[in-house]
């Protein structure tokens, strides 16, 4: 899946919110917004979540 369509599906399927999202690719990022990611690759984002 193309980058930018990774993203789409992580904030609008999976409703990781956009703050998380970008905040994940800042220098500094602060590890409650990174949901404690090591951060290997910041163009590997993942969510967990559940829908029903």
């Amino acid at each position: 899946m193309a980058h930018r369509g990774r993203l789409n599906a992580l904030a609008n399927v999976f409703n990781k919110p956009m703050q998380k999202i970008f905040a994940e690719f800042q220098e500094n990022v602060d590890k409650e917004l990174s949901w404690g990611n090591s951060g290997d690759v910041k163009y590997h984002l993942g969510v967990t979540t559940e829908r029903e």
